[in-house]
């Protein structure tokens, strides 16, 4: 076999290589057939290599356990004294002292001018409404107003409602009026109006509201009802319980079967006869000490 061949000088294996090629250290180079002879002897231990390099960090280990707690270290010297606080804040005031020796009198002082009028002590004009639905008269709305002396008088006015049926029927209006007053124990005036509707109580719920009376004074001429002073709410609370005179004009209007004077301390609703109960919404005006006639109303 033709060569050239490079034989192992350890294992004595042949291999082939081209004309120009060299053989790696530990072989030997042969040219012509190819021969295998008996492995020769171990050669010398080659010189130790260099230090290969430094190789690559590793990754982090993880965090060891906590080590013991050392010993307390010595006690440090002391620092230096700090900066002075600010001011603190004022103590509470002390007991008081003990009052001192009284002085000698001043002399007497000029007479002073003399002061207005005073006032007089004011009146409240108070006025209630009832209602007796067969079990006694009950105040169904009590008004209060301070009577200021104007000369048209002090006028005060309210609205309440009220259902009467056919077993309440019929029912009665009346009212009552009286003058608070720590000045005086004259009788004085009030001039009463009163004006109601009737709401029939059935379906549907927008049944009309009609009317049903009108009182205009203590009688038919817009009169005058004459009324007590009392210095106290207990007194007036009586004195109101005396009910008072008005004008129902030519006829009753409320179709209640109220028969009789015209001029009449209560007003009927409510027909016994009629089965449908109804709701009666009641406005009073009262007029303490008018200066003046009203006007005679419709």
């Amino acid at each position: 076999m033709a060569g050239p061949f490079c034989i192992n000088n350890g294992s004595g294996v042949v291999r082939a290589i081209a004309a120009p090629q060299k053989c790696k250290a530990g072989e030997t180079r042969k040219n012509g057939v190819a021969v295998t002879g008996p492995p020769g002897p171990p050669g010398p231990k080659g010189a130790r290599g260099a230090k290969g390099a430094q190789g690559h960090a590793g990754p982090k280990g993880a965090q060891g356990a906590k080590g013991a707690q050392g010993a307390q270290g010595a006690k440090g010297a002391q620092g230096p004294a700090g900066p002075p606080g600010p001011a603190g804040a004022q103590g509470p005031a002390g007991a008081q002292g003990p009052a001192g020796a009284a002085g000698g009198q001043g002399p007497a002082g000029a007479t002073g001018a003399t002061g207005p009028a005073g006032g007089a002590a004011a009146e409240f004009g108070l006025v209630s409404v009832f209602v007796d639905r067969g079990s006694g008269p009950t105040r169904f709305m009590t008004l209060s107003v301070g009577l200021s002396g104007s000369p048209a008088g002090t006028t005060t006015s309210g609205t309440f409602r009220f259902t009467c049926t056919p077993a309440q029927a019929p029912c009665r209006i009346s009212f009552g009026a009286v003058v608070i007053s720590p000045q005086s124990t004259e009788p004085t005036v009030v001039h009463p109006r009163l004006l109601i509707y009737r709401n029939p109580n059935t379906a549907p719920a927008d049944t009309p509201v009609l009317y049903c009376e009108y009182a205009d004074g203590a009688n038919n001429n817009a009169g005058l009802d004459v009324i007590q002073r009392v210095p106290t709410l207990v007194a007036a609370e009586a004195a109101m319980d005396t009910h008072l005179n008005m004008g129902l004009g030519g006829s009753f209007d409320c179709g209640a079967g109220q028969t009789g004077a015209l001029v009449t301390n209560e007003i009927l609703v409510q027909n016994p006869a009629d089965p449908t109960p109804a709701f009666y919404d009641v406005t009073g005006t009262f007029a303490f000490s008018p200066g003046f006639d009203l006007p005679v109303g419709p």
